[in-house]
């Protein structure tokens, strides 16, 4: 269950006896930070504050609710937020969401951490770009594009004829984007390349495209200078 969270300021008390007045020290020490975990598997979203006094009394926020902990989602006397098991499926998602670790002091006050987002894992079903066959020159450039949405954002792999690219060869070149980049063509380039998307959650095979070589000597001569991506 969740009850509706008040809007709640930091306070810092200031203590006033004999001597200069002093800050009482109330602070996190850690908080925690955006996360993607796949679903049906344990995890715990850190949290810790610090009093020079009172040891804080620590609480979670989830969408702007405070959470009620249960035998899936417990509050551990560290002060993390731990889950036995995410839970996630198209139609139920009680674990995604913006989460806040609150810390209070009875006799100081109450501070909240910074937002946190909890997203389940996950890749498209289809490439948003993938490989198209082309036709070059020799000592021309050719460019693959590969790429596929998912959280978190997946690695791309490039294969020619089912081997996996040797990144060190020096005519191919792996942008950031995932788009393969093969310059000055030689012989041995042509061939049938594909790429291949993964992240924690699954991974995915591109279509296959060929690079093959243009022959056509009319074209090599007289096509100025172009965008090739």
């Amino acid at each position: 269950m969740f009850c509706r969270a008040l809007l709640l300021i930091p306070l810092v008390l200031l203590s006033s006896g004999s001597g200069s007045p002093t800050f009482s020290e109330f602070r996190f020490t850690v908080q925690p930070s955006d996360t993607v975990t796949e679903k049906d598997r344990p995890l715990a979203l850190p949290c810790a504050a610090h009093h020079e006094g009172d040891e804080p009394e620590i609480q979670w926020i989830r969408d702007d609710v405070y959470m009620t902990p249960d035998n899936r989602r417990q509050i551990l006397a560290n002060g993390s937020l731990y889950f036995t098991q995410v839970e996630h499926s198209r139609s139920h998602r009680p674990d995604e969401g913006i989460y806040q670790c609150v810390a209070t002091v009875p006799s100081l006050g109450t501070i909240i951490s910074r937002k946190a987002s909890l997203q389940i894992a996950y890749i498209n079903k289809n490439f948003d770009a993938e490989p198209q066959s082309l036709s070059v020159h020799l000592r021309d450039t050719a460019m693959f594009a590969c790429d596929m949405g998912g959280a978190p954002k997946p690695n791309v792999r490039w294969f020619k004829d089912e081997i996996p690219i040797d990144t060190q060869n020096v005519n191919f070149h792996i942008h950031r984007h995932g788009v393969l980049e093969i310059s000055s063509v030689q012989f041995s380039d042509f061939g049938r390349y594909k790429c291949e998307a993964e992240n924690i959650h699954r991974s995915r095979m591109s279509q296959v495209a060929e690079l093959t070589q243009d022959s056509n000597m009319e074209t090599y001569q007289g096509v100025p200078p172009h965008f090739v991506m």
